[in-house]
């Protein structure tokens, strides 16, 4: 018991490195954004980033607006998965049903941030909804697993 716990972290510790990566990977979006447009968020990055010909007046650009959607949608959920799959973890679930679980959490928010950078429906909607349905099918087997 003890190594499959040890083995379930293991698989969660990649799983937590690997989305959270993904989650900041959205500030080298940004970056590149305010530099090719020249708007930036705050007074100070504009002269600093801008060499004084920065724009700081609230106005972002389109990506960096896509981008900030990013970063807020990721907000609301990505924690809350990192925290049910956690406790999934220590439910002893079987380690293929782990990897899938977390896998296709993954995968559905690289795909909904991709296609909120580049807006795209249904696709958009499809990844998000399959990532709230392997939050709901997470907490239900996690339940499972403790019953």
């Amino acid at each position: 018991m003890d190594q499959l716990i040890n083995n379930n972290l293991l698989i969660y510790s990649f799983f937590i490195l690997a989305t959270i990566f993904k989650f900041h990977s959205t500030s080298l979006i940004q970056a590149i954004a305010r530099l090719k447009s020249g708007r930036f968020k705050y007074l100070d990055d504009a002269k600093f980033f801008g060499k004084e010909k920065g724009i700081a007046d609230g106005k972002l650009s389109t990506m960096d607006e896509a981008a900030q959607r990013v970063w807020q949608n990721d907000i609301e959920n990505i924690y809350p998965y990192l925290l049910v799959s956690l406790v999934f973890s220590f439910s002893n679930p079987e380690t293929t049903t782990q990897i899938i679980y977390f896998t296709i959490f993954f995968l559905s928010r690289v795909m909904h941030s991709l296609f909120l950078i580049f807006p795209r429906q249904p696709f958009r909607n499809i990844f998000y909804q399959t990532g709230n349905i392997i939050t709901v099918v997470t907490i239900s087997h996690t339940i499972w697993n403790f019953i």
